[in-house]
């Protein structure tokens, strides 16, 4: 079995080598031409059927344009049974929503009269340029053209000319084809923001008259965006080499997995602040109006499940429940984030919904009571999360929360924006730590403490904006505080963090700082920057060293690498306690007057009863570029025991008595280990 990735521009034709040329989907130019003379007309041979958003019901008959069908559901309910020739025509400028797996495998299609699914003319709204947009509101196929059991060979589909949305790069396929479907055209689709675009997977057993093939599958004109994989397949070492490219575009061969087994997701609730807690929330055309009512249900969702919240609402989280699921898992998450309503003018540009706690309590307030039991399996994303009252966490963890992913959401205006916290006793089957926590691509900005506070183990935090965090207190507060008891396996990459601990217009406290106890932590690619001359001298850069009086700290196996620290305090980057640590390839710049500085120092300041040890510093670049009576080195590394290695280092200053490094047992620093560059 090979596994492949098909990347195009314009058309991608699949053709299995027993492919008969005279099978061909003729009916495709006739349709187009006849559109062209009469933007109304479009369909097959047979009989069409209409679908509108603004529909009055799906109890119409949905046979004429004047009397057509309101849902996506409802059209492709048709579209399972209808005849060979027949089409379901979705509304141009209409918004539909997928609210679950559409199985399709339609016997009575045939290569000669394809069972369609196109566009018409809305003659009531007379929207003649916007083709149609599905909304996928669900983790699985939107198009899953596949039977049940053994493989039965169908054939004959066109879908043309519509837009296909999901709402994350996690979860989702547009079209999917398994079992031996045969003879399908897709042309004329823009498909966004999903996992997989195309899904071109295999067969179970053949019954009679079929084979474990997908063959004549026709890709012309489709176009994608935000998705994970356009193309995935999986097949026989035949079907591979029957790929043929047409029009001068290149395939791309990666041995990526494909997903053959779509994500099983529950009835998704949704809430909007135009609908009704009376309502039964199963629908989009039927949400509850509150925060409240919504979570109520968080703790009973089955794995997959999700609750959304529309694009363009404001809700207001009046408390704070604690938020624990054991039916949720890592590989079939329980799902709080967004989605469009598919009302009229409501588009892709509509802000993500905002969920306001009026009392600066948790919105998220992830922990069971009493003793730790484990639970996880939680993605949250695609939301703002605002207070005006600076007291608690946005985002709140607490006894053994795992595999939680925080993606592209807004945290304005709390004590602290996400805080992963420790347990109590532990029950049974569980730990200490909050483990694989993904924080990606989020926004923290204007929380009094921190912007992030505690510890996790096997986790990310990547590419996020860090700003104007922990004004309350000098010193104590910061951007990101990686406050640890016992971490390990942590990435801190991708990252930009300005304005930390501002008090009177200055930075008072370290931007990205981690006390305690971790092993294995790699910080890298991230951009700290502050206002120059507007720093106090604790406003540090990077600092990975003790903080606490009621433990012994340590830190081991560090790598600190291609970070950009531009005018922090007296300190760009620094470590102390620190046994094997890697610092590489960053650039610190100071523009700063009147304040000394030191570009990286190991150790930067007193040590636990762990000594810095075993200290590499390479290829780091310092930039010293305003001149003043104030002390400012390069490089001061001079761990106790002299374990060092110092090579490649520059520093570039017009400043002639700069001072390059000071190394521990070095009298005389060579121009190999760190050279002051004129500049």
């Amino acid at each position: 079995m090979k596994n492949f990735i098909m990347a195009f521009a314009v058309s991608v034709v699949l053709l299995s080598c027993t492919t008969d040329q005279s099978k061909k989907l003729d009916v495709v130019g006739q349709i187009n031409q006849d559109m062209i003379k009469n933007p109304s007309a479009a369909g097959g041979t047979g009989t069409n059927y209409y679908v509108c958003d603004d529909g009055n019901d799906d109890a119409n008959d949905g046979l004429s344009e004047e009397t057509p069908w309101k849902s996506f559901a409802k059209g492709m309910s048709k579209f399972k049974s209808m005849n060979a020739g027949d089409a379901v025509l979705f509304c141009r400028g209409g918004v539909f929503t997928s609210l679950k797996s559409e199985v399709i495998a339609n016997f009575n299609c045939s290569v000669d009269a394809p069972c369609i699914i196109s566009d018409y003319y809305n003659p009531v709204s007379q929207v003649e340029d916007a083709i149609p947009l599905i909304i996928s509101q669900h983790s699985g196929h939107v198009f899953s053209f596949q039977d049940k059991g053994n493989a039965d060979h169908d054939e004959g589909y066109l879908l043309e000319n519509f837009n296909l949305k999901g709402s994350s790069i996690e979860s989702g396929t547009g079209v999917f084809f398994y079992n031996d479907v045969d003879d399908v055209q897709l042309s004329n689709i823009a498909i966004s923001s999903l996992k997989i675009g195309i899904n071109i997977g295999g067969a179970n057993t053949p019954n009679e008259g079929s084979n474990k093939l997908n063959e004549r599958i026709t890709v012309s004109e489709v176009t994608q965006e935000n998705l994970k994989y356009f193309i995935l397949g999986v097949g026989a070492a035949e079907l591979l080499s029957s790929l043929t490219v047409v029009d001068s575009v290149v395939a791309v061969i990666e041995p990526e997995p494909a997903v053959a087994v779509p994500v099983k997701l529950g009835g998704p609730y949704f809430v909007c602040d135009t609908g009704d807690d009376a309502n039964s929330g199963l629908s989009p055309y039927s949400p509850w109006r509150t925060y409240s009512k919504a979570m109520q249900y968080f703790n009973s969702l089955k794995a997959g499940e999700s609750i959304s919240f529309c694009r363009g609402g404001v809700f207001y989280a009046e408390g704070s429940p604690r938020l624990y699921n054991t039916k949720c898992t890592a590989a079939n998450v329980c799902r709080v984030g967004d989605y469009y309503s598919g009302i009229k003018g409501s588009g892709s540009t509509t802000e993500r919904p905002k969920l306001i706690s009026s009392t600066g309590a948790a919105v998220f307030n992830f922990q069971d009571p009493g003793n730790a039991d484990q639970d996880g399996g939680y993605l949250i994303e695609n939301l703002i999360l605002e207070s005006n009252v600076a007291t608690k966490a946005a985002i709140f963890l607490f006894n053994d929360v795992d595999d939680l992913t925080v993606r592209n959401v807004k945290i304005d205006g709390f004590g602290i924006g996400i805080q992963s916290a420790a347990t109590n006793t532990l029950n049974e089957g569980s730990n200490s730590k909050n483990e694989r926590i993904i924080f990606e691509k989020n926004e923290i900005v204007n929380n009094s403490a921190q912007g992030w506070l505690g510890e996790c183990s096997d986790c990310v935090i990547a590419s996020n904006h860090f700003e104007n965090n922990g004004y309350a207190k000098a010193s104590l507060d910061h951007n990101l505080y990686f406050a640890a008891k016992d971490a390990s396996n942590v990435l801190i990459k991708n990252n930009t963090f300005k304005k930390s601990t501002h008090i009177n217009g200055y930075c008072q406290g370290v931007s990205l700082v981690v006390h305690g106890k971790v092993k294995y932590m790699t910080i890298e690619n991230n951009l700290v920057e502050e206002e120059v001359n507007k720093v106090g001298n604790g406003c540090w850069g990077i600092a990975v060293d003790p903080g606490y009086n009621s433990m012994d700290e340590s830190f081991e196996n560090i790598v600190i690498r291609g970070n950009t620290v531009i005018n922090t305090g007296n300190l760009g980057i620094g470590c102390a306690s620190c046994l094997n640590v890697v610092i590489e390839n960053n650039t610190i710049i100071s523009e700063n007057s009147d304040i000394g500085f030191t570009g990286v120092g190991v150790p930067n300041r007193e040590e636990d009863s762990l000594l810095s040890s075993n200290i590499t510093v390479r290829n780091n670049k310092v930039i010293l570029s305003s001149i003043s009576n104030k002390l400012k080195f390069g490089f001061k590394i001079v761990p106790e025991d002299g374990s060092l290695t110092v090579n490649n280092n520059k520093v570039y200053s017009d400043y002639s008595d700069i001072l390059c490094a000071i190394l521990q047992g070095v009298d005389t620093v060579q121009d190999d280990q760190c050279m002051v560059v004129q500049d």
